[in-house]
């Protein structure tokens, strides 16, 4: 049976005792928690939150140990149970485990602080109550993942004039997944395209899948990809840019780690920068802060990435007012 300390606070993404470090003599323990859905995780979101921690002054070997986890699909159910056998003072974890932990935010009397990273529209999510009050135990950063897929869709456009038939790549596991689909329809009756909508599960199959979406997407002469905002597309991405080049449909994504496996382009905060604003979050609730009254934060910058190699190899011409806008330029 859970303990007491664990039914009233253990939850989503990070975990954090809200009793002031002052008071603890103790070295700090953290988890680290990355889901493997997501595929591997990136070096650089793990040694951007490490380094923000140092500047605010929690060392490993000093006054921090961090426990790393890679979590499995079907160990989320039982990720609280580890967790709590831990005995850590702070975790950090992605998406989805933040989901499958979100419950224990919610109780009423909870002593645990949840301070969660790269999760989109935290209200809809019923992760707070409001961004600026969020409410409990549970505040963080959003980034604005969903929320930016007709923008996307406008930029997809814009890069490929002319394109009128759009395939659209739906996380089928995705809680958000109608809201998104609802939306880039709106998007693309204001901006005149035809959406094709294939869901994927995200699974085990879906590499399967993708195979399969895209034959079909050429049967229906699609002229570009959108892929809408969801962890599970993350770890197939590679695959994503090679279909993507084989069957020449220029694509826009969520993330800048799309492009840099090969993808035409990304949309997105810097995840880099979103983990380091959460280990800010960690810092302010270990020296005393309530996290109902830290307001969620939200990226600083949104980037525009091409990989101008993936362009070239397709056939695409950009054309240059589209191309002037871009933050950052891949060219091999």
């Amino acid at each position: 049976m859970m303990t007491r300390w664990l039914a009233a606070g253990l939850a989503a993404c990070v975990i954090a005792t809200v009793t002031p470090v002052s008071a603890q003599p103790k070295t700090v323990r953290a988890a680290f928690v990355w889901d493997e859905p997501l595929g591997r995780m990136p070096p650089e979101l793990w040694s951007s939150f490490r380094e923000s921690l140092r500047t605010h002054g929690w060392e490993e070997g000093r006054n921090l140990t961090i426990e790393r986890r890679n979590v499995a699909r079907s160990e989320q159910a039982q990720l609280a149970e580890q967790l709590e056998r831990l005995k850590v003072d702070v975790i950090v974890a992605s998406p989805p485990s933040a989901f499958a932990l979100r419950p224990a935010a919610a109780v009423e009397g909870c002593r645990t602080a949840v301070v969660f990273a790269a999760v989109s529209d935290p209200v809809a999510a019923r992760m707070v109550t409001t961004l600026a009050r969020p409410g409990r135990c549970m505040t963080g950063i959003s980034y604005l993942g969903l929320e930016l897929d007709v923008k996307r869709l406008e930029l997809l456009t814009q890069a490929v004039p002319g394109a009128t038939r759009i395939g659209v790549l739906v996380p089928a596991q995705h809680e958000l997944r109608q809201r998104m689909r609802d939306d880039v329809a709106a998007g693309a009756r204001d901006l005149k395209v035809t959406p094709l909508f294939h869901a994927i599960s995200g699974d085990d199959t879906a590499d399967r899948e993708l195979v399969v979406v895209f034959e079909e997407l050429v049967r229906q002469r699609a002229q570009a990809v959108l892929g809408l905002q969801g962890p599970q597309f993350l770890k197939h991405r590679a695959q994503i840019a090679d279909l993507s080049i084989k069957h020449r449909l220029p694509g826009i994504f969520e993330l800048e780690l799309y492009p840099e496996a090969g993808c035409l382009m990304a949309y997105s905060p810097s995840l880099v920068e979103v983990y380091r604003q959460a280990a800010g979050y960690v810092d302010r609730i270990l020296k005393g802060a309530r996290p109902a009254d830290l307001p969620v934060d939200q990226p600083r910058k949104l980037d525009l990435v091409v990989n101008l190699k993936t362009a070239e190899t397709i056939g695409l011409t950009l054309p240059a007012p589209f191309l002037s806008r871009a933050d950052r330029q891949i060219r091999q």
